[in-house]
């Protein structure tokens, strides 16, 4: 009788052990699942973040190409047209399309850096 209570115990012991590598490994899958939802969700965003980033781009990209077309045009206009000025095409001048050109290219220039970052940020 003995020597079964000790195998008894011994089984009880064994049981309670496994019992407690299986709560173990049922915490660590509860926090993986955790960890690869958080990791999903920031996929998600920095996806949304790229999207609308690339929008941006484009839209900065457009707003370039307009003013850079503006401004060749301006160019060829007064080069060409030095002798024959009139009062419309005075009218029709932007003295701003310089500075915006200027300022169009500096964004330009400052978003591809700051999309680099962001970017690397993000992932």
């Amino acid at each position: 009788f003995e020597q079964e209570a000790k195998l008894l115990k011994k089984s009880v012991a064994q049981v309670a052990r496994r019992e407690k590598r299986i709560q173990d490994r049922e915490l660590e899958i509860k926090n993986l699942e955790v960890l690869l939802e958080t990791e999903a969700e920031m996929k998600r965003a920095a996806e949304g973040k790229n999207v609308e980033l690339v929008r941006e781009l484009e839209d900065i990209r457009a707003q370039f190409s307009g003013l850079q077309g503006m401004s060749e045009g301006l160019k060829h206009g007064v080069e060409h047209g030095r002798s024959q000025l009139e009062l419309e095409s005075l009218e029709a001048y932007d003295p701003e399309a310089e500075a915006k050109f200027v300022a169009a290219l500096q964004s330009l220039k400052d978003l591809k850096f700051s999309l680099l970052d962001q970017l690397d940020s993000a992932l």
